[in-house]
């Protein structure tokens, strides 16, 4: 069997703002994604990163809260009203539900969609070569 490497994302830089500043609930925390997906998976994902905070977001959201539970191998996340764990322990790191995720808020799934994609992007695109044709 073969093993897919997981990819280490820090969560520190997501931010809730509210009036007068902003908070930053999963400072110190992290998510280890799997790089693999589904045609289909990839799809309502790409949907999900390209919807606005309204009614498509909405009804998109619990249809990727499934793919995210796939896509994420473990996190350190902790519920940001209780401060617990969020997930089923394993091996000392916790593995979130579908459920998990369908709870967390908007802004935390539409997060963690996008991190998905930014974790799993080819280094290469951050710095392109020049193509084989290009080079003298």
């Amino acid at each position: 069997m073969k093993n897919i490497p997981v990819l280490e994302h820090d969560c520190g830089d997501f931010a809730i703002k509210y009036a007068g500043g902003e908070y930053n609930p999963h400072e110190g925390e992290k998510v280890w994604f799997i790089p693999y997906l589904s045609t289909p998976d990839m799809m309502q994902l790409l949907s999900l990163s390209e919807a606005n905070e309204d009614n498509t977001f909405a009804s998109l959201q619990d249809s990727v809260a499934p793919i995210l539970a796939k896509v994420i191998d473990h996190w350190t996340w902790t519920d940001v009203r209780s401060d617990e764990p969020l997930g089923k322990e394993h091996n000392n790191f916790y593995k979130p539900s579908a459920k998990d995720i369908a709870g967390l808020s908007p802004q935390e799934i539409m997060y963690l969609t996008n991190s998905f994609f930014e974790a799993t992007r080819a280094k290469d695109e951050e710095n392109p070569q020049p193509a084989s044709s290009e080079v003298s």
